[in-house]
């Protein structure tokens, strides 16, 4: 059997994300509260900064392939991208420096499908996105979840129309264990420093955190908890993991839904953070207030474009 580069990238990605489940997800979603009740961190083998390094390693492989990619390669492409002109490194690299920090926008979101492929190593590392999903997961732009617990559904429910109404597209919808290609269960930690998961294949909810009639709310300032409710932080919760099926890792930005408070947890990073590098109006982060920001927001329509959901 001969394969295209097209399939070595995706098998690569593959290998990939199976040996970075870890390191991915080590800082989890808790992690975006951690300054204010300060769990203890995983990541007893190696420090973040050589787990960054390999990893790098391993993007760097693969982002090799794909900037290998034959710009005349017209292979699966829309004919309404095609109709644009692709642009240099060069360019494309301007338009990222001029448009906000971590935020695609139209001018990025409005190149051709050529650039999207061949230059999805920069798109990559200036927006912190990468492909985590299998492409079995999304079908025609859709993942169909499943959520056995009666008790999780109805915070499900309100996470996926989140992202649908924002989207303007039903990116997620419910379904059951037969059709589904996006499971979200309960799991039992542990350790203390996650409260949901998404391990390329399916979304684990902390049930020991889910079910404690107090947490979070309980363990954050006064100040910070009288601003939030119980309910809303799990649909927060559950609408960053979902976050990271469309391809979107941490930003350093405090009211972004996709907020981690340090770069340790990330796969791919455009740079290193141990403080948010720009802080809510609220002091909440964005898994606190579930709400899906503008940069989240384009940022998730960038890795459709990528073609990662």
């Amino acid at each position: 059997m001969q394969f295209s580069k097209h399939h070595l990238v995706y098998l690569c990605r593959v290998v990939l994300i199976a040996v970075s489940t870890t390191l991915l997800f080590s800082t989890s979603i808790t992690a975006a509260a951690n300054h204010k009740w300060a769990p203890k961190q995983l990541n007893p083998m190696r420090s973040p900064t050589s787990q960054l390094t390999s990893t790098k390693n391993l993007l760097s492989s693969i982002h090799q392939l794909n900037d290998n990619k034959s710009d005349t390669d017209d292979s699966d492409f829309s004919p309404h991208y095609l109709t644009k002109k692709s642009h240099s490194k060069q360019t494309i690299q301007g338009l990222i420096n001029h448009a906000p920090d971590m935020n695609p926008t139209m001018p990025i979101r409005s190149l051709s499908q050529r650039d999207y492929r061949t230059k999805e190593n920069l798109l990559d590392t200036s927006y912190n996105v990468f492909h985590f999903s299998p492409k079995s997961m999304f079908k025609s732009h859709t993942a169909i979840i499943d959520v056995p617990s009666k008790t999780l559904k109805p915070i499900a429910k309100i996470a996926i129309n989140k992202w649908n109404f924002a989207l303007k597209t039903k990116v997620f919808k419910l379904g059951n264990h037969q059709t589904a290609t996006l499971p979200i269960k309960f799991a039992q930690a542990a350790s203390n420093n996650w409260d949901g998961l998404y391990n390329g294949q399916k979304i684990l909810i902390n049930e020991r955190h889910f079910t404690d009639p107090k947490y979070p709310t309980a363990y954050l300032k006064p100040a910070l908890a009288s601003q939030m409710t119980i309910k809303r932080y799990w649909t927060g919760v559950m609408a960053h993991e979902l976050g990271h099926t469309l391809g979107l890792d941490h930003t350093a930005y405090q009211a972004d839904l996709m907020y981690a408070p340090t770069s340790n947890g990330n796969l791919i990073t455009k740079y290193l953070w141990e403080k948010p590098v720009q802080r809510s109006s609220t002091g909440l982060d964005g898994t606190e207030t579930a709400r899906i920001s503008q940069r989240d927001l384009d940022r998730a329509k960038l890795t459709q474009l990528l073609g990662y959901w």
